[in-house]
């Protein structure tokens, strides 16, 4: 397993840095709502036909039967509340001004071992994204493979012995919907590698009841809530203000907002160096 930088980013909006200072948390959406369309579902496509031709090539009856749970598995996993927050291993990086901090934005520095111990608390991992197709393509068949050789429960419902006209559902598939949901936020188009993506994700679906949600272009966004502590200097390193028409104005401003916060005097306030003009 790679290990990450001291130093991990999050772009964000003028909205997004102060929700993040003022709660000290930070906001893991829901994966089939962030702004690439094919998230989650590349790691489906992958999968999909790997099973069928397992399931057409299997001659042993119950393990045929494994491999059509899990393939009914899939459509489910579809929809787990699986939740993430994003951060590249680069400080200053134009392509993420322009698609996440347009109009004036952050570049957050969040010290790397406060993230992963954060998150592991709260039943998250911090974990890097892959974009090699035969790297996806062999993770999925592992974890395939692994769950495969479990003996778990293929049989979706029973009845009840006590009330005969009552069907009971059962769980199939036994760990592989959880671990499909672990893998399946890592893999990502390679087009997006200049990112240099980690990501924190929650282990499995997060209950619909505890979701939150806020606003976004076009519709509400569900998310999760990972919270970071009180003392703001014990897991931001830095926060770099992005390219703007008044760019010492704008450093000044977040210099004065953490100053408020006395565990915030050893976070670095620097400014973009990047060449871009959006407004």
């Amino acid at each position: 397993m790679e290990t990450p930088p001291e130093t991990l980013y999050h772009y964000t909006n003028q909205t997004g840095l102060m929700g993040i200072l003022e709660s000290n948390s930070l906001w893991a959406t829901k994966i089939h709502y962030l702004n690439d369309a094919q998230e989650f579902k590349l790691a489906i496509d992958l999968a999909s036909p790997i099973l069928e031709r397992m399931f057409q090539h299997q001659t042993v009856s119950k393990n045929r039967e494994k491999v059509r749970c899990l393939i009914q598995n899939l459509q489910t996993i579809k929809q787990l509340n699986v939740c993430v927050c994003s951060f590249s291993a680069e400080r200053d990086l134009l392509s993420q001004w322009r698609a996440y901090a347009s109009g004036g934005g952050y570049s957050i520095g969040f010290k790397t071992d406060a993230v992963r111990t954060k998150a592991a608390s709260q039943d998250y991992s911090l974990v890097k994204c892959i974009y090699d197709r035969i790297q996806q393509r062999d993770l999925v068949e592992e974890l395939i493979s692994t769950s495969l050789k479990d003996d778990f429960n293929i049989t979706p419902s029973k009845r009840d012995s006590k009330r005969p006209d009552t069907i009971i559902l059962l769980p199939t598939g036994g760990q592989f919907s959880r671990r499909f949901a672990q893998l399946a936020p890592l893999l990502k188009n390679r087009a997006f590698h200049e990112e240099a993506e980690w990501r924190v994700v929650s282990n499995g679906g997060i209950n619909s009841k505890i979701l939150r949600f806020r606003p976004g272009r076009s519709m509400l966004l569900p998310y999760g809530v990972l919270k970071m502590g009180n003392r703001k200097g014990s897991y931001l390193a830095s926060v770099t203000v992005g390219p703007g028409p008044h760019a010492e104005l704008a450093k000044s401003a977040v210099s004065m907002l953490m100053s408020r916060w006395r565990g915030a005097r050893g976070v670095k306030i620097v400014s973009s160096a990047a060449s871009y003009r959006s407004w």
